[in-house]
């Protein structure tokens, strides 16, 4: 049996328990609606609703992270939203709000850790019953572990990009792996014999680290992580870039995307992808279950030569967009946007519209049957696409 299936039973079992018929349930029903791609029977855009909600309190961070989509190499953010932020109030009938139908709540940034009472929001969505996931840096996780294992937060994710010298180098900072490192093991020392927080270590491949993902593998079995998910970088052309934003212009009427921020990070060409695929195949092969295998986009492990070439190679025939049938993203400052990479195309406000005429409104429906169609130029590496 492959790695990843022995793995995906394992963390199932753990994220799920205690055994909650609502856990269950929800579980049951995204992975009908991913593997079977059940959304797209739907042609008129119309979707169920989500089974999460993508929340970005903010999108400042403390660190400056090399390949950093939301940046460019200046600093400079593709959409700045630093003076427009919602009040914590105002996140908390959010939650109320999107309570009714359940979804995950996957609390994002940014470095979502230093919004002012995101403790008390991520205590609020429990109140109500919702499961919490949480992607952080780590820099500010060791001294809130004991507080977030004791609310019953379900997952933690960081990111740890490679060993200490690789990591700093990438964020910039020369703290930076000792207080993830941090992180993980008070999270670890807090939950104790606890099933949760499944501890997740977000590991994006790029040139400085893909020849140590073995023993990447074993220093993350090491500090006890539950999963190791590896996410490809996104990154892109100038051509493409400019394609891009002719199509935004275009049928969006929008002048104002910067994708172009997303050409940073364009290290594939000193990255050796055919001993990665190898490489990949081979750890996944023989790795022992835990911590578990995953990546960000799935069938992406299949695809890495084509996902690490020059974008002449993308779109592959199999790949699919599910994300905006399955997500709601919210912005810091309340817009509802196409999804995480896309947050120029706004189709609604949480502050001003219903979340249900957001969800299934015009703008949303036609956004979903363009790229049903086909995707834009800026998509093809997207970490939330399926290529199966």
């Amino acid at each position: 049996m492959r790695q990843q299936t022995l793995g995906n039973i394992h963390i199932g079992l753990r994220e799920h328990s205690p055994l909650n018929p609502r856990y269950l349930t929800n579980f049951a029903t995204r992975r009908l609606r991913q593997t079977f791609n059940l959304d797209a029977l739907w042609t008129n855009g119309w979707s169920p609703p989500p089974d999460m909600v993508c929340a970005f309190p903010t999108y400042r961070c403390n660190l400056h992270c090399d390949f950093c989509f939301q940046r460019d190499e200046t600093g400079r953010l593709r959409v700045d939203m630093r003076h427009e932020e919602m009040t914590p109030e105002q996140w908390e009938d959010v939650i109320d709000r999107v309570a009714h139908f359940s979804p995950t709540m996957f609390w994002m940034g940014g470095e979502m850790m230093i919004y002012p009472r995101i403790m008390d929001l991520l205590a609020r969505c429990k109140q109500r019953g919702l499961k919490v996931v949480m992607v952080t840096n780590g820099y500010r996780l060791a001294e809130r572990a004991a507080a977030l294992v004791a609310m019953g937060v379900d997952a933690v994710t960081v990111s740890l990009d490679g060993f200490k010298d690789v990591h700093n180098k990438i964020r910039h900072s020369p703290r930076a792996f000792d207080q993830v490192v941090a992180g993980i093991q008070a999270i670890v020392s807090a939950r104790g014999e606890a099933a949760l927080p499944i501890i997740t270590i977000n590991h994006a491949l790029n040139k400085d680290n893909y020849r140590d993902i073995s023993q990447f593998f074993e220093f993350a079995r090491d500090l006890k992580a539950d999963m190791l998910q590896f996410l490809g970088l996104m990154y892109i052309s100038p051509e493409t870039a400019h394609r891009h934003q002719e199509v935004m212009h275009n049928e969006f009427g929008l002048d104002t995307v910067h994708i172009d921020v997303m050409e940073n990070g364009r290290e594939a060409q000193d990255m050796d992808v055919i001993w990665l695929q190898q490489e990949m195949d081979t750890l996944r092969q023989t790795a022992p279950a835990s911590p578990t295998l995953r990546f960000c986009s799935l069938g992406l492990e299949d695809n890495l030569v084509a996902h690490y070439s020059s974008d002449d190679h993308l779109p592959l025939p199999q790949q699919r967009c599910t994300a905006l049938w399955r997500r709601m993203v919210i912005q810091p400052n309340g817009d509802v946007t196409m999804c995480y990479n896309q947050p120029e195309v706004v189709v609604g406000n949480v502050l001003a519209d219903e979340l249900a005429e957001i969800w299934n409104g015009d703008k949303y429906r036609q956004v979903r049957q363009r790229i049903k169609r086909e995707l834009l130029p800026g998509c093809t590496r997207c970490g939330w696409l399926d290529y199966k």
